[in-house]
């Protein structure tokens, strides 16, 4: 066979061989293709679990009530910014700190229970003070004179580590304990209350806030989870994951639009309630250890944070970074509260240490020192020159600092 004659049987060899191929194989490759395509197309949709229709009527109320508070504070923000006198302002802000600084001091303390003292919550409505211990039970007193009103025992088999009363109802007190369990009280001024319980967590609670709407309320959790609840169904809304370890604290935005809850893993998020979606990590220059306390200014734009690692941070969130830093603890920083002027920010700590910071330059101006931990804070606004402020921990007491005398 010439050279010619075998080109050309080889070639058509190949042919041959390419067809065969081509019809055993062909439709599997192709198939094969076209499942990949299916699967990159599957890649680009964004993974979501719808929750229930109650959800997004809620969301519907929250942005409406949320528009409406918005507004109002702008409003008045703009009023004021109008009319300000920096020079007077400063004036007045500077006899107020030198006033606080001279006559605040401790005026009562009053034995809780037999176990450290975890929480206190003061309803503006009803004017009582509910204070919750880690042996489960939660105590309502007089503010005026811190008697003990009425005992609601057993609430949890051990610790209570949220508690707050309803912003709308003075009849409605809710408890978070170590068993994952929510109680609803009604009624815990008096000895028929009764009590309804929301399941869900899977872990201790750690945190409890209600939203301003009322029938709302927020709880974190060491589940790694924070999870909204309507009290009057009876109702889980949603669960919302994001943190990889307990997530300790949470505080919603004076408007009700955004909840900032902070974790175990040194990161605060913010989320906006009316879509669900997290909009904010606030990492950089931030805690480098767990973060235990939140706080929103009335402003509506600055944020507090304290953490084990005993920093104390002040957020801008129009500008998404960090502020200030403020030296006032050496140890974990347990609670911060701003007052609703606005001027004080207030935060106790493992330290033992109260501390008063004013708002103006973040510096403390006012520092009170107790022989145990502090745990547990709350503000009482009575007047324009009297400050209240009631403290708790781990001498298993509360204890009530002010101006003016019980």
């Amino acid at each position: 066979m010439d050279l010619k004659h075998r080109d050309m049987l080889e070639d058509k060899v190949y042919k041959e061989e390419e067809r065969v191929y081509h019809n055993d194989y062909g439709d599997e490759l192709e198939n094969h293709n076209n499942e990949e395509e299916e699967e990159d197309d599957d890649d680009d949709d964004e993974f979501y679990t719808p929750g229930p229709d109650s959800l997004y009527n809620t969301r519907i109320k929250i942005a409406d009530y949320s528009i409406t508070k918005a507004q109002s504070r702008l409003e008045f923000q703009y009023q004021q910014y109008q009319n300000f006198d920096t020079i007077e302002n400063l004036i007045k802000r500077r006899r107020y700190y030198n006033y606080i600084e001279e006559n605040f001091t401790l005026q009562g303390t009053q034995l809780i229970s037999n176990r450290f003292t975890s929480n206190i919550s003061y309803s503006l409505i009803n004017n009582h003070l509910a204070v919750s211990s880690w042996n489960g039970s939660c105590y309502i007193l007089d503010p005026n004179n811190l008697n003990i009103i009425n005992t609601i025992s057993n609430l949890h088999p051990e610790k209570i580590s949220g508690l707050q009363w309803s912003p709308i109802n003075d009849s409605i007190l809710a408890t978070g304990g170590s068993d994952g369990i929510i109680n609803i009280i009604q009624n815990p001024l008096y000895e028929n209350f009764s009590k309804l319980e929301l399941k869900g967590h899977l872990s201790r609670i750690n945190d409890l806030k209600f939203h301003p709407i009322g029938n709302l309320i927020a709880s974190a959790s060491a589940d790694l989870t924070w999870r909204l609840w309507d009290i009057e169904k009876n109702l889980e809304l949603y669960y919302q994951e994001g943190h990889t370890d307990s997530v300790n604290s949470i505080s919603i935005h004076p408007d009700g639009s955004l909840l900032a809850s902070a974790s175990n893993d040194n990161i605060i998020k913010l989320w906006d309630l009316r879509s669900g979606k997290c909009i904010s990590n606030l990492i950089e220059n931030g805690h480098i250890k767990s973060i235990h306390a939140l706080d929103w200014r009335l402003n509506g734009y600055h944020l507090a944070s304290g953490g084990s690692d005993s920093q104390l941070l002040i957020w801008d969130i129009r500008m998404n970074k960090n502020i200030s830093s403020i030296l006032a603890h050496s140890k974990l920083i347990s609670n911060v509260k701003f007052t609703n002027k606005g001027d004080t920010l207030i935060s106790t700590g493992y330290d033992g240490i109260l501390s008063l910071t004013s708002c103006d330059n973040w510096l403390v101006y006012k520092k009170l020192l107790t022989l145990d931990k502090l745990m547990a804070c709350e503000i009482i606004e009575q007047d324009d020159n009297n400050l209240c402020i009631l403290t708790g921990g781990w001498d298993r007491s509360i204890k009530l600092y002010n101006t003016n005398g019980i």
